[in-house]
């Protein structure tokens, strides 16, 4: 009888260890389940906010830039790296905003814009400028890791392609006028357009490319001389003129 006891309890025993580690594998798997589930959470929430901040940079750069070229006075090129706009503000107030693409840190390449602010515009000047006592500058940088190929791009009235060196344009791309253009303004080297060609996380696997283009409907006109001089004609009256 004391045999029987013994080998009940043997059996129990082997019963319970092996219930135990059943138990236990099982509650291995369901952490294991939950740390996984956490991680990719974790992993998805990191992605989100990555592509978050790309977008997030993107949409600055977007927005500042071409309402610096649309309300722009005047606009200054220097090459394919850096653009100069004066642009009136409210109140009187102006600044000059100079946006270039340089050297970045860790050796990337950045878009930016030094703002100089100024108390008054000067409209009796054509094209209005800034005046009085300028502000020191106020840099910001909009893209810390753009393509380095980023560049600026220009065009004049007719959409044609303009090209600067040094600050001096030259039309560029194909002679031939367009249907609906007319030839003073195809050839015309004043400009009327300014794109950035960009891409934010540039060193990334989340690299993106964009391109920010605005017309400058705002910029001060300046009066060019006739071809051949202008007389006041009164309606139908032929003799009056000289």
């Amino acid at each position: 009888m004391l045999r029987r006891a013994r080998q009940h309890l043997r059996n129990e025993s082997g019963d319970f260890m092996i219930s135990t580690i059943i138990g236990s594998i099982i509650m291995m798997v369901v952490i294991g389940a939950i740390a996984a589930g956490v991680l990719g959470i974790a992993l998805f929430q990191k992605v989100v906010t990555e592509k978050s901040d790309v977008t997030s940079e993107a949409a600055m750069a977007d927005s500042t830039l071409r309402s610096d070229i649309l309300w722009a006075s005047s606009i200054t090129a220097t090459d394919n790296k850096k653009v100069e706009l004066t642009v009136p503000g409210r109140a009187g107030a102006c600044r000059v905003a100079t946006w270039t693409i340089s050297p970045g840190d860790e050796g990337k390449t950045a878009v930016g814009v030094s703002v100089v602010s100024y108390p008054t515009t000067d409209a009796t000047v054509n094209p209005v400028r800034c005046s009085g006592t300028p502000t020191a500058p106020s840099v910001q940088t909009f893209i810390s890791d753009a393509d380095p190929a980023s560049a600026f791009t220009y065009a004049n009235t007719g959409g044609r392609d303009l090209t600067y060196t040094a600050g001096t344009a030259t039309v560029a791309g194909p002679s031939a006028v367009p249907a609906g253009v007319t030839a003073k303004a195809w050839e015309s080297a004043n400009l009327s357009e300014v794109a950035l060609n960009t891409a934010v996380a540039s060193s990334t696997d989340r690299k993106t490319s964009y391109r920010f283009a605005q017309t400058a409907d705002n910029l001060s006109i300046i009066q060019t001389a006739a071809d051949a001089p202008s007389h006041f004609v009164p309606e139908g009256d032929l003799t009056a003129l000289p």
